[in-house]
């Protein structure tokens, strides 16, 4: 038996076997009062805990010792009382099998570059789920820790978002003029009273309403919540499609949202901090800089890239290659829903 086991799994196999301390400690060649310290300790020794289960000699006695037998890839393995014991062992095996197989990694598709695309409903939790599988989380214990990226209930992430080594930084790819405007038309003719107009995703409405200053917001009246919608007002005020759609472009300011890129001043903030508000701003379309993004692509220092590659790994077995990284290739995607 290679690891050791503590005195807590060792007196319940013994429990489990009905037999006290006085007869073991016989079968042992011990006495009574060695195994009633043994079996409060956090760890008894491999060989004499094996000594220890040998003596018990039953089913379950033999099923500890094959647990702690076993060639676990981890440094130490669960507790034989961990109620999932056997699916870790499971979980164990598919890993090592995995580093077998990428070890190998014959095949010449697996030896390049693969983007990793996450599918799901919406609200499903895609990019949270990849926030916290590579560690980008902001915030202290006490507040608690949050995904740097900006999440929700669905309808959130507006474009691909991708990581790359360098400087704490941004880089936006935005939505060429024309697209945008085009975009801000559909919305106001999605609104009008026939609504004939071709519908728009609800992430990119909410970042159009954002830019032009039109969100929609609500009030209380006596027992009554009223919804104030700016653009459905006009319209239904009588001012024609084309009227509003220019004013909502008008005030999108779009020949100020000209910034590309942002790179963070030495000795400000927390790099990760000053990112997950710029990424939050630019995906809410409350950032006066920067127009609709079509990608974001977020810039990191070596390390913290070499720590998100070594998350991802423990999270899903996947090698990220840093000198791919290096080299200007997006290497952890999040796409929105459509």
């Amino acid at each position: 038996m290679t690891y050791p086991v503590s005195g807590e799994a060792l007196r319940y196999v013994r429990d489990q076997a009905r037999m006290s301390q006085t007869q073991l400690a016989k079968a042992m060649g011990t006495v009574a009062s060695v195994l009633s310290k043994l079996e409060k300790l956090d760890e008894v020794e491999a060989e004499l805990a094996q000594r220890y289960l040998n003596a018990v000699d039953t089913p379950l006695a033999r099923e500890a010792l094959d647990h702690y037998g076993r060639n676990w890839r981890r440094s130490t393995p669960p507790s034989f009382l961990h109620p999932d014991r056997e699916a870790l062992w499971l979980f164990d095996i598919a890993a090592r099998d995995l580093d077998v197989f990428e070890a190998e990694r014959k095949d010449p598709i697996l030896r390049g570059h693969i983007d990793l695309l996450r599918l799901g409903d919406i609200g499903v939790g895609k990019t949270t789920a990849l926030s916290h599988a590579v560690g980008l989380l902001v915030g202290d214990g006490r507040s608690g820790r949050r995904p740097a990226f900006p999440v929700g209930p669905g309808r959130t992430t507006v474009c691909e978002t991708a990581i790359r080594v360098g400087p704490y930084g941004v880089l936006v790819d935005p939505m060429e003029e024309e697209q945008v405007v085009r975009l801000a038309r559909d919305l106001v003719a999605s609104l009008a009273p026939d609504a004939a107009g071709i519908a728009v995703p609800a992430e990119l409405a909410r970042l159009i309403r954002a830019m032009a200053d039109m969100k929609v917001t609500s009030r209380v009246d006596g027992d009554e919540v009223v919804t104030i919608d700016p653009i459905a007002d006009l319209l239904a005020s009588g001012v024609g499609i084309a009227e509003v759609a220019d004013r909502v472009v008008a005030g999108m300011n779009l020949s100020d949202r000209t910034e590309r890129q942002l790179i963070q001043a030495e000795g400000s903030e927390d790099g990760l901090t000053w990112i997950s508000r710029l990424v939050s701003a630019i995906n809410s379309g409350t950032d006066p800089r920067f127009s609709v993004p079509t990608r974001i692509t977020v810039l990191m220092p070596s390390p913290q890239a070499s720590n998100i590659a070594a998350d991802f790994k423990k999270a899903t077995g996947i090698n990220v290659d840093l000198q791919t990284l290096s080299w200007d290739t997006a290497t952890v995607w999040s796409r929105p829903a459509g």
